[in-house]
């Protein structure tokens, strides 16, 4: 009597898993990436992500990362942007490419000034349609760069996931909400008092 009890609960057990994961992947199978997304694998340097449809299951990608780049000997810079297509298992294959013209210092260690950097990541939906979970598993440069030199297709000078002795990087995104149930914030918040306000408001 136990044995067939226990045998029981442990059957309700499995169902209900079962029933929950394909409730997740039936969920997750519809979600659409298309809009505006913040997040990445730091949050002291977070990225903005930029998803726009541009065929079927196609899709444009822009990343922006809030990042002090003059600090690590970088004078100029690109956003990362690439393309993105469902590949297979639910995951979207992410190709993205981004230039970067080095400093003199930096210039002299990484052998050129003017650098192209090329990742390859997938991009898959975890808890629902609002987050999203990219893995990077390719990170590489091309120092110098010249037109020879093709993303993804040329031998890479650098691999950087390599030189710091990673498989991948894993970076959590979170949508950007579309709706403000307290919006306007009135009376939330510190004041702003422009420039000048205050000179002008003594004069009078």
């Amino acid at each position: 009597m136990k044995g067939t009890r226990a045998l029981t609960i442990f059957a309700v057990i499995v169902l209900t898993a079962i029933a929950c994961f394909g409730q997740n992947a039936l969920n997750t199978r519809w979600c659409d990436p298309a809009g505006t997304w913040y997040g990445g694998s730091d949050m002291a340097t977070p990225y903005k992500l930029v998803i726009a449809p541009t065929g079927i299951l196609r899709y444009s990608v822009n990343f922006q990362l809030a990042l002090d780049y003059n600090s690590v000997g970088i004078l100029n810079w690109t956003d990362w942007t690439g393309e993105m297509s469902l590949g297979r298992a639910q995951k979207y294959d992410v190709y993205t490419v981004a230039f970067y013209v080095l400093g003199p210092d930096a210039a002299n260690q990484m052998g050129g000034s003017l650098d192209m950097d090329a990742a390859h990541s997938t991009i898959e939906f975890v808890n629902g349609c609002n987050t999203i979970q990219n893995t990077v598993d390719t990170y590489v440069g091309y120092i110098p760069w010249t037109e020879s030199k093709i993303p993804f297709s040329t031998t890479p000078d650098w691999n950087y996931l390599q030189m710091v002795g990673v498989q991948t990087i894993v970076e959590k995104y979170y949508r950007m909400p579309t709706a403000c149930p307290n919006c306007p914030f009135a009376g939330v918040g510190q004041p702003v008092v422009p420039r000048g306000v205050g000179k002008l408001r003594g004069k009078r």
